[in-house]
């Protein structure tokens, strides 16, 4: 197969398990979600040594509220008073991960490897979504000091400030991020080759005779 009709086919099977996959079911919204705040509250459940945040479902399946407290601000009755924030998940996280199940089904490698790319680059992925939610508590941290979690200086308060706004909110950075980890876990070195280089036809050679010579021309 030409590499223009294996780039055709590629893309056309991409598209279509994205758009099968980001139809807007609450099934999709409520199945990612649960997976989503299972793994913030692993990743995140107690950090610092005394803060806590806490994942729960916000108003829609495909929202979640993130709480983030100080365990040593309890008052009498029990109560912690935290900061909060909505974080949608289709865009936050299940996007990425759609985008890398859909470019992984399309490429043109086995099956075996499919199964491999998806398992090791569907962990990457996710790990990349728990480092935004850590810059999104880093920020908070940093927006109400009085949450006495971390101690930042101005130049550390910029610095968490310029990643979040440039890193960590905008959608396409994070699906430059999931595409490098496509290429890395889905390809080795010699299957790029059909990315970049046409492939090579061998034409189709006879002999002719000239009735005036005794050479022999290449019909091409």
């Amino acid at each position: 197969m030409s590499r223009y009709k294996t780039l055709v086919f590629f893309v056309l099977k991409a598209i279509v398990v994205y758009v099968l996959l980001m139809a807007p079911f609450s099934f999709y919204d409520g199945m990612y979600g649960k997976f989503y705040r299972s793994c913030g509250g692993l990743f995140f459940g107690r950090f610092d040594g005394n803060g806590i945040a806490r994942f729960t479902e916000g108003s829609e399946k495909k929202v979640t509220r993130i709480d983030i407290g100080n365990i040593t601000q309890l008052d009498a009755a029990g109560q912690l008073k935290t900061v909060w924030l909505n974080t949608e998940t289709r865009g936050f996280g299940y996007l990425p991960t759609v985008l890398l199940i859909s470019l992984v089904l399309a490429s043109p490698v086995s099956w075996r490897r499919k199964i491999i790319a998806l398992i090791v680059g569907g962990a990457l992925v996710t790990l990349l979504v728990m480092f935004r939610i850590w810059f999104q508590i880093l920020y908070l941290c940093g927006q109400f000091p009085w949450l006495n979690l971390y101690n930042f200086g101005e130049t550390q308060k910029r610095i968490i400030e310029f990643i979040y706004q440039a890193a960590v909110i905008p959608i396409n950075m994070v699906l430059y991020f999931v595409i490098i980890i496509w290429l890395l876990v889905t390809f080795r070195k010699e299957d790029l080759k059909w990315f970049y280089k046409i492939q090579k036809q061998e034409p189709s050679q006879k002999s002719v005779s000239s009735p005036n010579s005794t050479h022999t021309h290449r019909v091409k």
